[in-house]
Parts: structure tokens; C-alpha cells; sequence
């Protein structure tokens, strides 16, 4: 029967599996391979593609759509390089490239806009040479002179050192006193940099203050050629106010636009071999009606008078897309949507211009370009790509499903549920993990099985290398805060050792020798026993204190050093401990005593005051104000009476100052008299007592003056807070040696407090002042039945409320 349940489980069935997951995993690693050299030979860009390859050419896919966006977006890109870079359809190299303009707009106008530019061939050939950060020699250093009015002058340092040289500048160090060689040294090596040379002042001849303050730049550009005008960024600094302060910025300025020249000319470049008639399928033509040009790579396209049946001969072509300023002008008869061609329009063209834009692929194919070869690789392998990934997605499933199988079953057999490991599952874990990536599914699974068992860290050689570390870094721990002592102790051993291996080395004339070993080795063990006796002594005083025996003093005599020295800071604690117990008991003993005394104050006048209002009762008064007034009167005198009472208990009981007087007691007869007690108080509320309490006397041995009040408080409390109209459940039951007494019933309001914050004192469940109670009872009641050895255990759940009190029998 039991073969037949785990039939799963049994070898046969994981070998099959075991076998089928390995081919599984070898065809569908096949059908990736096959795949990836396929689809990375053809260009799907959506299901369809993929679905319809047998059926359809590459010219009616969304991937031939996708290829004509792309080149649409790159000849416009193409195009705007190729209007900045030429004059009247030739490369201009005298152009004038106005680098701000350029850097922001990406513009070339020809013209010079904002004081810097540059001929288009000068920075062309710049940008050969690399972008404009380069090192700089240390006499082409940049040096920034502040004026008085907060300009600046730039020199370098060459330039600096010149006029420094003869004079003509004269360096200031009042507040450090620096020679002006140390300060040009700073200088050159870039060493006063970020106005750091605001303490040095600059003056000429006739000693006026020319700079307040100067430094070198920590970065600057190493310029090769000068601007259209002949000028370096220099002088344009400091001839040209809006320049003035800002040579960073012309710096950073020039170094984009030679790297954006670098992206440029390729563009250039590009269009002029790979988009130029003769070495692809693609045409097109972009109508500027702004100004009246015509962009193209077909001579036939280039009259701008014929435009439009330019536009109409190139739709002839097979496939195309055209696209104007207006979407209702958007034409095309391939996979695409006017918005993406208004983005890649819109992208390059200025919205200013009125424009019509024309891009047509010759479906025919007669040259072999891109698009002939995407198109052989679509016709080749695009019909193989379906059928790859079904197969693909079959032999997925049947892998999962072969790998789910053998990891359940892994660890299990058919004849029981156990988990049975293999001696292979108990060797090092990180070994098994190699070997596994070797056998691959074996290994794999004997890492399930560890993980089932819960071994896979505790076989592990990480996990013995941690502990070691962790018992390492423990001992220098322990080391280090006992290292007087461990100091003393390694000390002593290395001198032992050092006298054992003298000897050792000295065995032909061993006599002196072997009587020196026997005095060091015998004086070491006295050592170690003395000190091993003066530590028990410090244990068993530590012991004494933990204990309770704070008085307790350790002897003194015997120990020395550190054995000494803890022990005194031993006694110390002890008798530190002793005085707060003393404090404490004292305390105790005034809080008492104050509580005591206050009450028997209280006392004397609130019996008077009960006295009178008894006498009240008996005049006969008839109006119903006065008795009531006389009702209040004794209920709050009563109250005020048992919170007297109630406080003396607990402070006696708090302080210990209480003395039992135990007896042999029938709890059954006890619970029945308190229940007596409250039968009005029950039914005044309509409260209904219901009772389990053994026939047979149960006799306990406790103080039964004691015992009621503890009672009386769990009755009392049922009574005050216990839901109008419901059941008080009374048990009592007998287990072996102990008697169990319990009440339970159901809270009037919510229970919005814990059991163990109820026998705290002056807490009430409501925890309100609307009930008569004292917030004493049930701390009395706990604390009065601990002290006759008792138990008294609270249970709250939700409005149920439940007082336990567990009693020791009398035998």
C-alpha cells in the first residue's frame, strides 16, 4: 500500500526524470543557440513579424518600417550638418563658427555673434588633435589677477613672471611674510589656487595696489589656434567686459564644441558615403519652401521649381514616407504612424519653416545595402524563427516541470517520509557546490537535499572559517581587557618554557640545570595554585552577594596583587549594596509609618462623623432632601473607611509588616459565607451567581482573616464592575496538593488594560473615577495570597475578566 501512495518517490521514476531533465536541458540550450544565431540574422521589432515570416516579405514588416525611421532621423541629422558645414552646397573651411552659438543652438551662421569664434578648418583640424583640456606647459599657466573693482586681468605665467622680473609688478606678503620666489614657485605649480592668494597683494612701481588678490587656474585649455580676429580667449577676457570674469566658461565653451565638430564631421562624412546615390536604396528629399531649397541625394530631385513631381516619382520607388509641417499632409504605405514621423520631423527641422520631407526605399532591392540584406536574412531564416520558439517554449515547460518533480522528491523514497541524505549531502558544502556545477543536476539536488535537512550551513567551510575568526576576535577581546593579568601570566610561561628548554639543550651536563627546572617549575605551580585558591575566594564572594548575602565580606588575608585588588572592589559592591538595602528598608519604614499614622488621624474623626450620621438615621427625619443628604453622607463615610483600611493593608504589606496567624480552613464553607455576604450587592444588579464547589470540605492551612479579605476584595470587585444582568461563574477544584479557586464574569466596561497593570495600585479597569472602588483591591488580594504561598493569577480576554486563586492543601 505504501508503495503505491509514493509511487512518485520510487527510483525508477526519479532516474526517468533524472535522464529526461538532462536531455530536456540539452535540446532547449540547442533551440537557444539555434535561435540567437537566427534572430540575431534577422530584425523582428513585433510578433507579427515573427508569426507571418513564411508569408510575407521584409518590406511589409514593422522591423523595414522601424529601418526607415532610424535613416529618416539620421539624413535629417545629416542634412543640418551638412547646411552648417558648407556654403552654396560646398565644405566651407573659412566659415565662421561662432562657439557659443554653436554650442547651444548647434548652429553654424557664418557669423560672429558673441566675441568667440573660430574658422570652421581651424577648429576642424583641433579637434584632430584632441579635445581642448591638455596639459600645459608650466610658462603657459593661467594667472588671474583681481583689480580693486573686482575685474580681472589674465596673464601667463610667462607674462607674469616678466613683469614680476623687472619690476613692474611687485608682490606683498605682509601677513606671512613670503619671499616673492616662493610665492612664484606656489604660482607656477599651481599651488595657490581658488583665490588662495588673497593674502598677497600686487602693486607697481609707485606702490599702488594694481590686484587685491590673484592665483593660477587648476584647469585651462591649451589653445593651438586663435580666433577669426587673430585673438587668444586671453585677451578676449580682458578686452571684452561681457567676457571679463568669465574664462572658465570660454574654456568649457570651446572644449564642447570641438567634441561636438568630432560627431559633426562623421555625420558629414556619413552622409556623403552611405546615403549618396549609387551606395543605397533609400531616397529622399527635404523641400525648404522657407527658403526656397531642396535637400536630396538624387541629382534628379535637386531643381526646387520641381518639387512636387520630384516627391510623386519618388513615391514610385516601392516604399515610402512623406511628411510636411501639417499632419494632413502625412502620406505612407509602410508600417508607421504620422506621429512618429512629426517627432523625427519636428527633431531637425525649425518650426518656422515651411517644409515637406520624402523618404522612399526602392523595394526592388537592386543595390546591396542594408536593406537587401535584411531582407536576404528575413527570407533566409525568418520562416525558422516560429517554429524555434514553440519548441523553444515546449521543452521550457517539460524542463520546469521535470525540475520541480526531482526537487520534491529529492531527499524522499517510497517507503517512508523521511528525508534520507547521501554521503555525498555531508561533505564541505562550498565542495559540493564545485562538484555540483560539474554533474549539474546531481549536485544541484544534493544542495535541495541539504536544504531540507537544514545542513547546508553547518557543512560549510565559511561557517568553520567564521567561527574561527569569532573564537579569534573573542580571545582578543577577553586579551585585551585582562591583559595586566594575562600579561603577568604570559610573562611567567615564557620564563618557564625559556628554563625547560635551557635545560633541554644542556642534557649532558643536566645536573644544575635539572635542580634549577625543579625550583622554577615547582615555584610556577605554587603560583598557579595560589592563585587559582585566591580567585575561588573572589567566586564565592561574588556567589554570596548574587545570592542575597549582601553583607557577606571576602578575606583579605592571603591575597595580594590583582586577587587582591578584586576583591576589595568585591567588598566594596557588598557593602555599596548593603547601605541601599538599609536606605531602602528605611525608607519603607518612615513611608509606613507616616501612612500608619495619617490613617489613625483620619480614623478618630471619621468614626465621629459615622457615629453622628447613625445618630441621624435613628431621629426618625421624614423629609426625603435630608435623608437623602444623610444617605450620601454614609456612603461616602463608609468609602472613605475602607480606603483607610485599604491603604494601611497595603503599605503593611508592602513593607512586610504583617504577621500571619495560619489555620486549618474549609475553603468551601469560606467561599459560601463571602458569597452570603454579596447576595444583596449581586442582586441589586441583577447579577446571577452560578457555583461549582466540591460537596467534601477542602481543607487549606492559611491565615483566614487573611483569606477572606482576599475574598471579599474578588467578590467585591465582581460586584462593582461586572455587567448588569449577567452570570458570575464560581469554581473551585482540587488537583493533587493544590486547591484552585476561580471568579469569573463579564466586564460592565471595556478592558482597555493589561492583567498585569490591574494589581498595580489605584488602578481600575475603566480607569475612571466613577466607581466606588479604591484601585486596592485586587493588589491587596494578590499580594495577601502570595504571602500565604499562593498563587493569584489574572485572565483577560476581550470583556471577560477571570481571577484565579491557587492554594496549598493541609494533609
Amino acid at each position: 500500500m505504501t508503495e503505491k501512495k509514493y509511487w512518485y518517490r520510487s527510483a525508477g521514476v526519479k532516474g526517468f526524470w533524472m535522464i529526461a531533465v538532462h536531455a530536456v536541458f540539452v535540446v532547449f540550450f540547442g533551440w537557444v543557440i539555434v535561435l540567437s544565431a537566427n534572430s540575431g540574422n534577422v530584425a523582428f521589432s513585433s510578433i507579427s513579424d515573427i508569426r507571418d515570416a513564411k508569408s510575407q516579405n521584409y518590406t511589409d514588416t514593422k522591423a523595414f518600417a522601424d529601418q526607415i525611421n532610424m535613416d529618416g532621423l539620421n539624413v535629417l541629422n545629416n542634412i543640418d550638418v551638412k547646411r552648417n558645414v558648407e556654403t552654396d552646397g560646398k565644405y566651407d573651411a573659412k566659415k565662421i563658427v561662432d562657439v557659443e552659438a554653436y554650442v547651444k543652438d548647434g548652429t553654424i551662421t557664418g557669423k560672429n555673434t558673441s566675441g568667440i569664434a573660430y574658422k570652421l578648418g581651424d577648429l576642424e583640424a583641433w579637434s584632430g588633435e584632441g579635445n581642448g583640456y591638455n596639459y600645459m606647459d608650466s610658462e603657459e599657466v593661467v594667472v588671474v589677477c583681481q583689480k580693486p573693482d573686482d575685474t580681472y586681468h589674465y596673464y601667463t605665467f610667462a607674462e607674469f613672471r616678466k613683469l614680476v622680473a623687472d619690476q613692474t609688478l611687485n608682490l606683498v606678503d605682509d601677513l606671512n611674510e613670503r619671499e616673492t620666489s616662493e610665492i612664484m614657485y606656489d604660482l607656477q605649480n599651481s599651488y595657490m589656487i581658488n583665490e588662495s592668494g588673497s593674502d598677497v597683494l600686487v602693486k607697481n612701481k609707485d606702490g599702488e595696489t594694481v590686484y587685491t588678490s590673484f592665483w593660477s587656474m587648476d584647469e585651462a585649455i591649451n589653445e593651438r589656434y586663435k580666433t577669426e580676429d587673430g585673438k587668444t580667449l586671453l585677451d578676449i577676457a580682458n578686452e571684452n567686459a561681457e567676457w571679463n570674469g568669465k574664462l572658465s566658461q570660454m574654456y568649457d565653451y570651446v572644449n564642447e564644441a570641438l567634441l561636438t565638430l568630432i560627431r559633426d564631421k562623421e555625420s558629414y562624412t556619413d552622409i556623403e558615403s552611405k546615403y549618396s546615390e549609387g551606395n543605397t536604396n533609400l531616397a529622399y528629399i527635404l523641400v525648404d519652401r522657407t527658403n526656397k531649397k531642396v535637400y536630396t541625394n538624387r541629382k534628379a530631385y535637386t531643381d526646387y521649381a520641381q518639387a512636387d513631381a520630384s516627391i510623386e516619382d519618388l513615391k514610385k520607388l516601392g516604399a515610402y514616407v512623406v511628411t510636411a509641417n501639417n499632419l494632413d499632409a502625412f502620406q505612407t504605405n509602410v508600417q508607421t504612424t504620422a506621429g512618429d514621423w512629426k517627432r523625427v520631423s519636428h527633431y531637425k527641422v525649425a518650426k518656422d519653416v515651411d517644409y515637406t520631407y520624402a523618404v522612399a526605399v526602392n523595394t526592388k532591392l537592386p543595390i546591396q545595402d542594408s536593406y537587401y540584406e535584411e531582407a536576404d536574412n528575413y527570407e533566409n531564416y525568418g520562416k525558422y524563427v516560429m517554429p524555434l520558439i514553440v519548441a523553444l517554449v515546449i521543452t521550457g515547460i517539460l524542463f520546469l516541470i521535470g525540475a520541480v518533480w526531482l526537487i520534491v522528491t529529492a531527499g524522499r523514497t517510497n517507503r517512508d517520509d523521511e528525508l534520507h541524505l547521501y554521503r555525498f549531502d555531508r561533505i564541505w558544502t562550498e565542495l559540493g557546490i564545485l562538484i555540483g556545477l560539474c554533474t549539474w543536476i546531481p549536485g544541484y539536488l544534493s544542495i535541495v537535499r541539504r536544504i531540507k535537512a537544514g545542513n547546508l550551513w553547518e557543512y560549510s567551510i565559511l561557517r568553520k572559517f567564521c567561527r574561527l575568526i569569532g573564537r579569534m576576535l573573542r580571545s582578543l577581546r577577553a586579551f585585551w581587557r585582562n591583559r595586566r593579568s594575562v600579561w603577568k601570566i604570559a610573562l611567567a610561561s615564557a620564563g618557564v618554557f625559556l628554563v625547560n628548554m635551557i635545560a633541554f639543550t644542556n642534557r649532558p651536563s643536566s645536573g644544575m640545570w635539572l635542580l634549577i627546572t625543579i625550583i622554577v617549575d615547582g615555584a610556577a605551580m605554587i603560583w598557579l595554585l595560589r592563585e587559582a585558591m585566591a580567585k575561588e575566594k573572589v567566586r564565592r564572594g561574588i556567589q554570596e552577594i548574587a545570592e542575597g548575602n549582601v553583607s557577606y565580606q571576602i578575606p583579605l588575608d592571603g591575597l595580594s596583587g590583582d586577587s587582591l585588588r578584586q576583591a576589595e572592589l568585591v567588598n566594596n559592591i557588598g557593602g555599596g549594596l548593603q547601605r541601599a538595602v538599609d536606605e531602602s528598608m528605611k525608607s519603607e519604614r518612615m513611608k509606613t509609618d507616616l501612612i500608619t499614622n495619617v490613617s489613625h488621624d483620619i480614623k478618630t474623626p471619621l468614626t465621629s462623623i459615622i457615629n453622628y450620621v447613625d445618630l441621624l438615621k435613628r431621629e426618625n427625619i421624614q423629609d426625603p432632601k435630608i435623608q437623602g443628604y444623610i444617605q450620601v453622607l454614609e456612603t461616602k463615610a463608609a468609602r472613605l473607611k475602607q480606603l483607610t483600611e485599604d491603604v494601611v493593608e497595603a503599605s503593611k504589606l508592602s513593607s512586610g509588616n504583617i504577621t500571619l496567624e495560619y489555620m486549618n480552613l474549609n475553603l468551601v464553607e469560606l467561599i459560601n459565607q463571602v458569597e452570603g455576604e454579596f447576595a444583596e450587592k449581586f442582586a441589586d444588579k441583577n447579577l446571577t451567581l452560578v457555583k461549582h464547589l466540591p460537596e467534601e470540605p477542602v481543607i487549606v492551612r492559611v491565615d483566614g482573616r487573611r483569606l477572606s479579605r482576599v475574598l471579599d476584595n474578588i467578590y467585591g470587585n465582581a460586584a462593582k464592575y461586572a455587567m448588569p444582568g449577567t452570570r458570575i461563574y464560581a469554581d473551585l477544584s482540587v488537583d493533587g496538593k493544590k486547591a484552585s479557586f476561580a471568579l469569573k464574569n463579564i466586564s460592565e466596561e471595556p478592558l482597555n488594560i493589561s492583567a498585569d497593570e490591574l494589581t498595580e495600585r489605584f488602578i481600575r479597569g475603566d480607569v475612571s473615577r466613577s466607581t466606588e472602588g479604591s484601585g486596592l483591591g485586587l493588589s491587596i488580594a494578590q499580594s495577601l495570597t502570595e504571602l500565604m504561598g499562593g498563587e493569584f493569577n489574572l485572565y483577560l480576554d476581550g470583556d471577560l475578566f477571570r481571577v484565579t486563586v491557587t492554594l496549598g492543601l493541609d494533609f
